[in-house]
């Protein structure tokens, strides 16, 4: 941006910087533009009007009278307009504004360009001064290259980019989200879950804890069932959708722990495809989670006996820290969405929760294939086939 040709601290280099911040980069301001420019500077009226006039004369402000009064769309020249930032915070939000803008007046960064990382910095966690350089610089290459980058896991883009750290490209939130290179729009991550079962199961489960799916394997149950391991936030994380939705592009991998599997998309709509997890709020918002990509997975009859353990203190626990479910917030109404049978779990585990490692081997080999279904009053639920 260049420095206008005017004395520092006159009337008229007041007004003019008082008019440059005003219009932004909206191109020009038209509406009480004496009163706003009175307002911003603290001069009288008829300073404003002199310093209006005589900047019109000097072709600094066009849209100025002769008098110095507003006439039409009040602009200043594009090389004198000011770059808009985003409210600053923070000293790495302040360094990385400056070296933006520095950028930008060296040619280095475009306009377009400079705006997007401008409006980056409002989301950017706090960061070493040594490193804010290098970050952005990185960020600016990758905003250039992503077209190129996709398919391609967020873990090397991260690395080959950003320090050579594979998990800095995570940690920058909404600064990466704000640019287009947030992790999840390269869909290259790899996605593996632990398998276990025949070459034609009877029906398909999906299991939130790996100690759950050993005790499955350990009772036979994947000689006839194909198990799934989601193991908390795993599939989530890389996409449920792309994994194991309709189209997937990337679908997930299978290690195989036991027997044979197929891929379970090849099953859809031939077998029942049923959930096992926690019963808590995140155990339930997993299942949510699944279900987007799989309309037709339901919970697993695995469910009743935890929902008659969540009323009893000696096996069920509280949302706290030693159980490591503190910060846990309930389902909303709009996450139910008018599911009676989950509306009667969120409301059984509103303050209680029940880990589904603690189903009694006894219990699990008769319920595992079966659905969990309301019979009559909400929260009586049964199994059913």
């Amino acid at each position: 941006m260049r420095v206008p040709p005017l004395r520092e601290g006159s009337d008229e280099a007041i007004v003019f910087d008082a008019l440059r911040t005003l219009i932004g980069r909206s191109k020009y301001i038209r509406d009480k533009v004496e009163e706003r420019v009175q307002a911003q500077t603290g001069l009288s009226r008829a300073d404003v009007r002199a310093a209006l006039a005589a900047l019109g004369k000097r072709g600094l402000v066009a849209g100025i009278g002769p008098s110095g009064d507003p006439v039409g769309h009040v602009m200043v020249p594009a090389e004198y307009r000011v770059m808009p930032e985003p409210p600053l915070r923070s000293a790495t939000q302040r360094l990385w504004s400056g070296l933006v803008e520095e950028r930008r007046r060296s040619g280095r960064f475009d306009d377009g360009e400079a705006v997007l990382l401008l409006a980056a910095a409002e989301g950017l966690p706090d960061l070493p001064a040594g490193d804010v350089e290098p970050i952005l610089d990185g960020l600016a290459r990758l905003c250039r290259d992503r077209a190129a980058l996709a398919g391609t896991d967020p873990a090397l883009v991260s690395a080959r980019y950003l320090q050579g750290s594979a998990k800095l490209l995570g940690k920058l939130g909404r600064a990466a989200a704000v640019l287009g290179v947030a992790e999840d729009s390269f869909d290259g991550r790899p996605r593996y879950v632990v398998a276990a079962g025949p070459p034609a199961p009877q029906a398909v489960l999906f299991v939130e804890n790996p100690g759950s799916l050993e005790t499955l394997v350990a009772l036979g149950l994947a000689e006839r069932l194909l198990v799934i391991g989601t193991f908390g936030y795993g599939l989530t994380w890389s996409g449920v959708a792309r994994a194991f939705g309709p189209g997937a592009r990337k679908p997930a991998t299978l290690l195989v722990r036991a027997g044979a599997p197929p891929d379970p998309r090849d099953l859809r709509g031939r077998v029942p495809f049923l959930h096992w997890g926690d019963l808590d709020h995140d155990g339930l918002r997993i299942f949510l989670a699944l279900r987007t990509a799989i309309p037709e997975l339901r919970l697993s009859a695995l469910y009743q006996p935890m929902a008659e353990a969540i009323t009893d203190p000696c096996r069920s626990h509280a949302y706290a820290e030693h159980t490591e479910k503190a910060g846990q917030r309930p389902l909303t109404e709009a996450e139910i969405g008018g599911d009676p049978l989950l509306a009667s779990l969120a409301a059984l585990c509103r303050e209680r929760a029940v880990d589904q490692e603690s189903v009694p081997v006894d219990q699990i080999i008769p319920l595992a294939d079966q659905t969990l279904v309301l019979s009559g009053a909400p929260g009586n639920l049964r199994a059913a086939y």
